[in-house]
């Protein structure tokens, strides 16, 4: 009777993994495979190894570790292997395609998983970085040359170690270009890169280095172009308008270069040249987009007044002149509206129409009266002008448009 239950304590007692009595698994760790360095996208040389023991240390067979990929993307075949004897499980572990650190961890369930530590690299690098000094900028069609302001990126290992012959993908856009589409590094790892401006100033020029799947890329350059020299000064705005006696006006120069780029810092002299009143600034200089503004108030005569305005540290002194008609009356064609709609002038004087601009035609069509002028067809800039010679009130509109009405009153 003691033998029988000698026997069936034995047999309890030699339990498979998982049923009563089955081996208690107590500590997991790694054995190999640890701190691999390998290409992105392939199989680390060494697989990854953990052994299980029990209590007491011994190895345990028969017990199921789990491996995943925990971090860097990639894969572990076979996902799940049973220690065998001696209590080892093996994998093998396939890096993503991203350089950087790639992590893999061993299960076995109750236990703390363990993790092992592996750097993909590309072309052997795993991150790049910008090693370019001051800002990048140039005159229009310059170029950033290697022997001045190159655009530079620096290409290393895990431990911050320089690679040379890694091969660097060069791009530009914003209307510039690089030397080269690609660049190797050189012997301190670094991609060095001329690159030229196109013609149009401005900061919307752009560069881009990269090395597909390295920590960095892609390294991003914003460039800027810069105006060339001031060649010539033109009219921007302000010129031919009708104003009121001893209104204002404000007149506008821009300096170029000969791409036609404005250009800041060019002083412009203003003077009145004809109908007396005055300019103000007398000087001033060329800001944003190489513009100049000044602010003439007419003097007190009608017909035509004048402004010039001189860049006198351009070459040749470029002038450019400015008129502007002094009338008695001024009425403002607008979108459906005239500004204003209603005036009063002497026998014999003028009414000038002055169209703003507007995005619709408008005409001046008076209604019949004897003594009205004659009617002004459709038309979306310029100005008209009626002398009135019969005294009265007369009455017009714009035809295409309902409520569109004005009326010039003339006293004897």
């Amino acid at each position: 009777m003691k033998a029988h239950r000698l026997l069936i304590l034995l047999l309890v007692g030699c339990g498979d993994d998982g049923g009563p009595g089955s081996p208690v698994a107590s500590s997991v760790s790694r054995v190999a495979g640890q701190d691999q360095v390998a290409p992105a996208s392939t199989v680390l040389p060494d697989s990854l190894a953990v052994i299980v023991r029990n209590a007491a240390g011994d190895p345990l067979a028969g017990i199921t570790v789990s491996w995943a990929a925990a971090t860097g993307g990639g894969s572990v075949a076979p996902a799940t292997v049973v220690t065998g004897t001696g209590g080892i499980a093996r994998a093998a572990r396939t890096l993503g395609t991203n350089a950087g650190a790639h992590t893999t961890t061993a299960t076995v369930q109750g236990l703390t998983p363990v993790t092992f530590d592996a750097v993909a690299q590309i072309q052997g690098a795993t991150q790049m970085g910008s090693n370019s000094i001051g800002p990048a900028a140039d005159t229009v069609l310059g170029t950033l040359t290697e022997f001045e302001q190159p655009l530079i990126v620096v290409v290393m290992d895990q431990h911050g170690v320089p690679v040379q012959g890694v091969s660097v993908q060069w791009t530009a856009s914003g209307g510039g270009s690089v030397a080269s589409p690609t660049k190797l590094t050189d012997a301190g790892g670094q991609s060095i890169m001329e690159y030229t401006f196109g013609a149009i100033a401005g900061g919307q020029y752009r560069a881009s280095a990269a090395v597909p799947g390295l920590i960095g890329s892609p390294i991003e350059f914003m460039l800027n172009a810069h105006p060339a020299t001031p060649v010539a000064l033109e009219k921007a705005n302000g010129d031919g308008l009708v104003v009121q006696v001893g209104g204002q006006v404000i007149h506008t120069v821009k300096a170029r270069d000969s791409y036609g780029n404005g250009t800041q810092g060019v002083t412009i002299d203003w003077i009145v040249v004809a109908g007396g009143g005055a300019i103000v600034p007398a000087q001033n200089i060329t800001g944003n987009g190489g513009l100049a503004q000044a602010t003439q108030t007419l003097g007190g005569s009608t017909g035509t007044q004048a402004v010039t305005a001189t860049a006198g540290a351009i070459i040749a002194s470029p002038s450019v002149s400015f008129t502007t008609t002094a009338a008695t009356t001024v009425v403002r064609v607008t979108n459906n509206t005239f500004l204003p709609d209603a005036v009063t002038i002497q026998q014999g004087d003028s009414v000038a129409w002055q169209w703003q601009g507007t995005t619709a035609a408008h005409n001046i069509t008076f209604a019949a009266t004897a003594g009205k002028p004659a009617d002004a067809a459709d038309r979306t800039a310029g100005v008209v002008w009626r002398t009135f010679g019969t005294a009265g009130t007369f009455t017009y509109q714009c035809t295409h448009h309902a409520g569109m009405t004005g009326t010039v009153t003339v006293n004897p």
